[in-house]
């Protein structure tokens, strides 16, 4: 089983699951990339670290819907991917303030 969701990787990881087809690793891969290869080495709790660390932005990444998010916090860290194509449209204010928030430690 591999996780669809960054925010459940780790406690779908605990219960069998092998990895993450991942939304959060296009801004972060260090981080996704190192919470999974800690885990398959059993240290838990620096897996766990980096879940703490990574939670608050990849459930913010979701708020709108994807790619809407990941989207707006690529173009917070310099890497912009372009405008979104209809019937996507941009994420709302109170999104992108969440995705600021918590995309500021990781800048």
């Amino acid at each position: 089983i591999t996780s669809g969701d960054d925010s459940m990787t780790l406690p779908l990881m605990s219960i069998g699951g092998v990895g993450v087809i991942s939304v959060l690793s296009n801004l972060l891969p260090g981080k996704v990339s190192e919470m999974v290869k800690l885990f398959a080495k059993s240290d838990l709790i620096g897996a766990a670290q980096i879940h703490h660390d990574v939670f608050a932005l990849s459930k913010s990444l979701f708020l709108d819907g994807n790619p809407v998010g990941i989207k707006h916090a690529m173009k917070l860290a310099g890497l912009d991917t372009g405008e979104l194509r209809l019937p996507l449209v941009e994420a709302n204010e109170a999104t992108k303030k969440a995705i600021e928030d918590a995309v500021k430690p990781f800048l």
